[in-house]
Order: structure tokens, then C-alpha cells, then sequence
């Protein structure tokens, strides 16, 4: 996953892609989960309604931030047909 900047409040766009570890391994359907915040395809229009849904790889993923969203770290979690994935996400005000 390729995303470097504090997360705030709004929709943020995400790039996954299948390392070599996941080439040959996966037909690239996974599971992308954010407990606590918002994702889906960046190519499915808003409102973000679930905290997990299911692409395949490569994708863009748009993760939103809902307002009043404390602070702090959530992990995205990548799982299913594929060597598993966690990453964290930092919320800032």
C-alpha cells in the first residue's frame, strides 16, 4: 500500500498492488478492512457506508474519515486468497 500523509477528515485515495510475494498466489481478490473508518473502491461512489469490502488487485481504494473521528492509529487489514496485510493508517485532527 502506498500512502505516506496523517489521514483527516474526508476521502483519501490509496493505491494496493500485488508484491511478488502475492503474484501467483492469489487470483487478486482480497478483503480490505478499516475498523473505525470507511474504505472501498476509489471507482464506487460515495457515501462509504462499510468498513471492509472486497476488490481485486491492483486497486484504488478510497478510505473516508468520517467527521468527529478521534485521533489516533487504525489499521487496514488485507486478507483472503493472499499472504496477509496490515498496515496502519494515523488520523490527525
Amino acid at each position: 500500500m502506498t500512502q505516506s500523509l496523517p489521514f483527516r477528515s474526508g476521502s483519501h485515495l490509496c493505491r494496493l498492488i500485488q508484491t511478488d510475494e502475492w503474484i501467483g498466489l492469489s487470483n487478486g481478490l482480497v478483503r480490505v478492512g478499516t475498523p473505525g473508518l470507511k474504505v472501498g473502491p476509489a471507482e464506487t461512489p460515495l457515501p462509504r457506508t462499510a468498513e471492509a469490502t472486497q476488490i481485486r488487485l491492483p486497486a484504488r481504494l478510497q478510505v473516508t474519515v468520517p467527521p468527529g473521528t478521534p485521533p489516533g492509529n487504525y489499521y487496514l487489514k488485507v486478507s483472503g486468497d493472499c499472504l496477509p496485510l496490515k498496515r496502519w493508517l494515523i488520523v490527525k485532527e
